[in-house]
């Protein structure tokens, strides 16, 4: 790709960024939760909106999409997110060297050298580090234009191409002048409706390979909100510190993510497209203070020397093991992988990887059997405490 093709596709996503961004409508002080019902029926059917309550919990901001229905009511999906550099919120915010380099290994270290990547929703950069110093072109755009300034700044990034944009509007790339799609955390905050557009571009865009959306049990994404049977509990004393609320948030987080997982493979059997879906597994061993640093370290009950985790909501279950030497932890960071061919697959499968028959039906996987079989699986050292039972 030329040099004055690159600086095309930056000006042309820029400008239609600029464009959203400007038709965004700004009602100060609510949330979805406090919004009174006559501001909600004067909103704009596909309009774009942000309810400012939200700025503080989460340290960005929400952008939703009004949708009126049929017979007069009004819903609103959330569009995208726009962090901050001192978000709070997320694992793109998190010091976790674990995940990371799992992320690394299982898309970013594959790809040949020779490539065109364009990486969506790149967030800090951070998982593109893995890139530095190798032979290919890297784009990586997102939402947020304050983490992309600061993404330009930084030292380690400056092999990268870095513009705002919204992922799921590329149509500033021509036909085929990408070689890969990735993203981490992405389709998991989208809905439906967005998630099919966007792999639709991804088929016109990409000259071969896929694309590879890294997503994992977020705090009430979309997908899991599909869930009635289990919104009852969530609401009921919101304790974070109980193993009953970290139970319930990661079962119902985890069927959210097996229902996207779900959606995006029957779409791609739709489409002749191969899909590929995954966990993989990172272990790391940590001193204290490394570990006390990772999300979920502050849901540990005193006395446990070890965890495994599904970023973000783990199910807790005290477990033991004499690998880790005193005063550290041994943390083991389930990941979950999406691989899409659009033509040919160019990308061998992953050694470290788990892969899941086509024939499994993910959305009726149970949390507590998947964490058994990845302790199977990976043949990792964890004894159940008896205590815990």
């Amino acid at each position: 790709m030329t040099k004055d093709r690159i600086h095309e596709i930056i000006n042309a996503a820029e400008e239609r960024y600029q464009l959203l961004i400007s038709t965004i409508i700004e009602i100060q002080g609510y949330t979805l939760d406090n919004l009174p019902a006559e501001k909600a029926g004067e909103c704009i059917n596909r309009g774009l909106y942000e309810f400012t309550g939200y700025r503080k919990e989460f340290g960005g901001r929400l952008i939703f999409m009004c949708i009126k229905s049929t017979d007069g009511q009004t819903y609103f999906l959330e569009r995208f997110r726009i962090y901050g550099k001192e978000s709070p919120q997320g694992i793109e915010r998190a010091d976790d060297p674990s995940y990371i380099n799992g992320v690394g290994d299982s898309v970013y270290s594959r790809i040949p050298e020779g490539s065109t990547i364009l990486d969506i929703g790149c967030g800090t950069g951070k998982y593109l580090k893995v890139l530095k110093g190798k032979e290919m072109t890297v784009l990586a755009m997102d939402m947020s234009s304050e983490l992309i300034l600061e993404d330009r700044e930084d030292e380690e990034l400056n092999d990268f191409l870095f513009f705002p944009g919204d992922c799921v509007d590329l149509r500033f790339m021509k036909d085929k002048e990408i070689d890969y799609l990735t993203g981490v955390n992405i389709l998991n905050v989208l809905y439906p409706e967005m998630v099919e557009s966007l792999l639709e571009q991804g088929e016109r865009v990409a000259v071969k390979g896929g694309l590879f959306a890294f997503t994992l049990p977020a705090r009430a994404d979309l997908w899991s909100d599909y869930s009635p049977e289990l919104a009852g509990p969530l609401k009921e004393g919101l304790n974070r510190g109980s193993d009953e609320y970290l139970e319930t948030a990661s079962n119902q987080t985890f069927l959210g993510q097996m229902r996207l997982f779900s959606f995006v493979r029957n779409l791609c059997k739709g489409k002749g497209w191969r899909c590929r879906v995954f966990r993989f597994l990172d272990s790391s061993i940590m001193d204290g203070q490394a570990f006390n640093k990772t999300l979920d370290a502050r849901h540990l009950k005193s006395g446990e020397d070890s965890l495994l985790k599904l970023l973000e909501f783990p199910i807790r279950r005290a477990k033991t093991t004499g690998v880790p030497p005193e005063g550290s932890y041994l943390v083991c960071s389930i990941g979950y992988g999406l691989e899409i061919y659009y033509g040919e697959e160019s990308l061998p499968p992953i050694d470290e990887a788990h892969y899941f028959d086509d024939n499994v039906e993910l959305e009726k996987l149970d949390i507590e059997i998947e964490l058994s079989d990845s302790i199977t699986c990976w043949n990792l050292p964890f004894v159940e405490d008896e205590e815990a039972g």
